[in-house]
């Protein structure tokens, strides 16, 4: 330390002040390189955090809206005598159908835990049982009971 002392006080002003200037100027560099670095980090895990997590539960609820939708409308073209007003509401049965089963299929890969995949696929299978009364339900109606 003393040696490295000495040269500095040997050297004019000038040197000097390039000197440390052009220390603190790398050291900021080497700081700010550093910290991009991290911010090009969180941007990923922020994208990808979004693309699966927040895109995935907005998908979950989506299918949660059109499943509840589906029994609502169901329910309604039951009340519903036979009719025009009836098959308005059985054709939207059928697209409220189309728009659960496309949300499900958007919501499949952005599922990352075993157990949430495996809730979905119980979800689907017990849907398809559900399905399967609805088609009844629709059947009976079109008989007119």
């Amino acid at each position: 330390m003393n040696s490295l002392s000495r040269v500095l006080e040997r050297r004019p002003l000038r040197v000097n002040l390039t000197l440390g200037f052009s220390v603190l100027l790398a050291f900021a560099v080497g700081v700010g390189l550093i910290n991009l670095q991290s911010q090009i980090h969180l941007i990923r895990e922020i994208e990808t955090l979004y693309q699966q997590e927040m895109l995935g539960v907005g998908n979950a609820k989506d299918a949660q809206m059109q499943y509840l939708l589906l029994g609502r409308e169901l329910r309604q073209a039951a009340l519903l005598g036979p009719g025009i007003e009836r098959e308005k509401s059985l054709k939207t049965v059928a697209e409220i159908d189309d728009r659960l089963a496309t949300e499900l299929k958007e919501l499949r890969p952005r599922l990352t835990t075993d157990s949430d995949i495996r809730l979905l696929t119980t979800f689907q299978a017990e849907y398809q049982a559900y399905k399967s009364n609805v088609q009844k339900a629709v059947g009976m109606m079109a008989q007119g009971n």
